[in-house]
């Protein structure tokens, strides 16, 4: 591999990198602010989708007997 791949490379992993740090800050700030749980999980729903760049995310939330709410 020569140089300019590797920059290549090393620039592409640093691009990832920001796409985390930058949810994570987003994430950390939602739940720093937002009090009600509904919200908070339509925020890291949307973070999900963004961050995996899929069209959907599920969350599912369960009693504390494990059974699906």
């Amino acid at each position: 591999m020569n140089t300019e791949e590797r920059i290549q490379r090393l620039e592409e992993a640093l691009a990832e990198k920001d796409v985390e740090v930058e949810a994570l800050r987003k994430l950390g700030q939602a739940i720093g602010s937002t009090f009600n749980t509904e919200r908070l999980l339509e925020v890291v729903a949307e973070i999900a989708v963004q961050v995996t760049g899929t069209d959907t995310c599920f969350i599912y939330i369960l009693n504390e007997t494990g059974q699906e709410l």
